[in-house]
């Protein structure tokens, strides 16, 4: 299960990002979580293939 360990990780990095709120700008905050989640869900498709099944992958070839 490393989507679990990366995901501690991740809520880690959320707390740090709340805390700078006041040092960073409002919008340098908002860009910074967004890249975060963007991240997060890229780590969630590489090492939790087992949430998708196999049978079930839309191929973009007819």
């Amino acid at each position: 299960m490393k989507g679990l360990f990366f995901l501690k990780i991740f809520k880690k990095i959320w707390r740090i990002t709340e805390g700078m709120n006041f040092v960073l700008s409002d919008l340098l905050t908002l860009y910074l979580r967004r890249l975060h989640l963007f991240a997060l869900l890229l780590i969630v498709l590489l090492y939790e293939p087992s949430f998708f099944d196999s049978n079930t992958y839309i191929s973009p070839l007819p």
